[in-house]
């Protein structure tokens, strides 16, 4: 089965449009990671994807463990959020193709992920029949937050990488990703353990903020994207013209 899915994913390769190779330059040594502008943007992107720890951990814990659902929910609600994705990834995710429009699109899935969190809550306090129903509503909410925060990563990524460097920006933009798949389990379960609802509103203000934050620093690191292409301009010119 393997073998015949690789072989078909190649044969669709070959109906990819052709794109011209990025034009050679010089580059900093780890200029990513060196761009601050960039990497404010990365680090709000953490929160944003705080997503993943709910729909995988935090929420499957909390539902089995403070409320009486049956168990056999959980996978469903797994099956819920897959098919919200395959359905719907591609339209919900116009905009992504400048760096206003993604940083909207972040924006937009941390006041998803804060309707989710607050429906969490209302199913925490409700009988377990209507609560099965309330928690698909909190997964709709957290996949349509996956899924604009994704295509927001992506074209946020690629909006802010300088020409030169683009798999470099690429690269260095998905740490957000390994961080909060790393750390992010650990941290909401925590949380919400520690803390319950109180925990689940901290989860909510958590991405809202990063959320309002993102525009911002994204028109901050586009800018500084610009310069940066404008004074690579000008140094090829002027070697062009001494030459």
């Amino acid at each position: 089965m393997r073998p015949a899915t690789s072989l078909l994913s190649g044969a669709i390769t070959l109906w990819l449009p052709r794109i011209p190779p990025s034009p050679r330059g010089k580059t900093r040594t780890f200029g990513a990671v060196r761009d601050m502008r960039f990497m404010r943007v990365v680090a709000l992107s953490i929160p944003l994807a705080v997503h993943s720890s709910i729909i995988l951990v935090a929420l499957p814990l909390w539902i089995v463990t403070r409320t009486s659902v049956p168990h056999e929910v959980v996978p469903l609600l797994l099956v819920l959020n897959t098919a919200i994705v395959v359905l719907f990834q591609v339209a919900a995710s116009k905009g992504a193709d400048t760096v206003s429009g993604a940083a909207r699109l972040a924006r937009r899935s941390g006041f998803w992920v804060m309707a989710g969190t607050l429906v969490v809550i209302t199913a925490t306090f409700v009988g377990r029949d209507l609560a099965t129903f309330v928690f698909c509503a909190s997964v709709v909410l957290f996949t349509m937050a996956e899924i604009q925060q994704s295509a927001g990563a992506w074209g946020l990524a690629q909006g802010l990488a300088p020409p030169t460097a683009q798999a470099e920006y690429f690269g260095t933009f998905n740490l957000h990703v390994v961080t909060q798949n790393v750390f992010g389990p650990a941290i909401v379960v925590g949380i919400v353990t520690w803390a319950g609802v109180v925990g689940w509103i901290g989860i909510a203000v958590a991405a809202v903020a990063a959320a309002m934050l993102t525009p911002w620093a994204a028109a901050k690191a586009d800018r500084g994207r610009d310069i940066a292409i404008e004074d690579m301009t000008e140094a090829a010119q002027a070697k062009l013209r001494s030459a």
